[in-house]
């Protein structure tokens, strides 16, 4: 009874790993745009999933463990690239603003600029001047979380705790943090699900005055199939057009 027991769960684990693989496949893709597609994605992994618990006895069953929340293990890098600074920033005429005003936030962090929004063409420097931000800070408050992500690393993040049931674990990593550095934000078109997280954990991150800095390839305005109030907020601080 047993093996049979344990033939079965292995079974229905390996038709999930499937199923999860194919869906975060899906979501991520660059022509997905529909925010209703991904929302019914989502929605068949959960079914799934629920299916799936409902018809084996957990007790004795480590299922989808979850990630450990190690804080220690978190942030002092995230991606942050130490060899990107203020010193090799090449500075010219149409990126001198950008770099007063980067300069700036590193002295009072979530006080200036907030949120601060870099956007232009492909290899002009936007990721080069966000993550020197962050290292700027570091060097000066060593103590302070800071955190560089990727839009399209933040949604497979989402789906990974969607997958593991460690949303609340998502939620309190990216709450924690004094310093948010996502590049790219345009991939968060047409992704209602990842919209709202994502507008959730920008306003739990400015009400405290925390630092957020975002690039794109294109101004908030030109942004589309994206959350109205979001896309406002996004102006809030100071919207910068790096060239």
């Amino acid at each position: 009874m047993k093996n049979t027991k344990e033939k079965k769960i292995a079974e229905m684990m390996t038709v999930k790993a499937k199923l999860t693989a194919e869906i975060m496949q899906k979501i991520l893709e660059s022509d997905i745009t529909n925010e209703e597609t991904e929302a019914v994605l989502i929605k068949k992994l959960k079914i799934f999933r629920g299916v799936l618990f409902q018809n084996m006895n957990t007790t004795n069953t480590t299922i989808a463990p979850k990630i450990d929340f190690d804080e220690s293990n978190l942030l002092h890098n995230g991606y942050l690239n130490p060899k990107y600074t203020f010193d090799n920033f090449v500075v010219g005429l149409g990126n001198k603003l950008i770099f007063d005003a980067a300069e700036a936030i590193t002295d009072k962090p979530g006080k200036l600029y907030n949120p601060f929004f870099i956007h232009g063409g492909v290899g002009l420097g936007k990721t080069h001047i966000m993550k020197a931000i962050g290292n700027k800070i570091l060097e000066k408050y060593p103590d302070k979380k800071v955190y560089y992500t990727s839009c399209k690393n933040f949604m497979e993040e989402m789906i990974q705790a969607i997958q593991n049931r460690t949303a609340f674990e998502f939620r309190q990593k990216y709450r924690m943090l004094d310093i948010l550095l996502v590049d790219d934000i345009q991939f968060i078109q047409g992704k209602e699900s990842t919209q709202e997280e994502f507008l959730h954990i920008f306003n739990s991150l400015f009400d405290e005055q925390k630092q957020i800095i975002i690039t794109s390839d294109r101004s908030p305005k030109k942004l589309e199939n994206i959350d109205e109030t979001l896309k406002s907020k996004f102006t809030w601080g100071m919207v910068t057009d790096i060239s």
